[in-house]
């Protein structure tokens, strides 16, 4: 266990990484074989930043992405729906001629 829960600060990083990665925090209890140099290597650091980067901000575009695609899609109802209701106010039923003309030719 050494290495992993040496202070508060550790525990909560091995919790996080490990819950980020998916392995969830009951293996990373389980997996006691970090070694102590993992929170004193500088490179590990980066590596822990790229990870928990990574499983924060792929997700956080994927659903930006599919909110976008919904709200356009939305957006096309109700512009389709704003020109078919000026179509139906502007337009005659019966003979299809516009309003304006035939406000002109009455």
């Amino acid at each position: 266990q050494e290495g992993k829960c040496e202070n508060l600060f550790g525990c909560s990083m091995t919790y996080a990484i490990s819950g980020m990665k998916g392995d969830s925090i009951e293996s990373a209890l389980e997996d006691l074989a970090t070694p102590a140099a993992l929170w004193v290597n500088p490179s590990m650091w980066a590596r822990i930043a790229l990870d928990m980067s990574f499983y924060t901000i792929i997700p956080l575009v994927l659903l930006s992405i599919i909110s976008g695609i919904i709200i356009d899609g939305f957006g096309e109802l109700r512009d389709e729906e704003n020109e078919a209701k000026r179509y139906r106010d502007e337009t005659s039923l019966i003979c299809g001629v516009d309003r304006f003309a035939m406000e002109q030719a009455a």
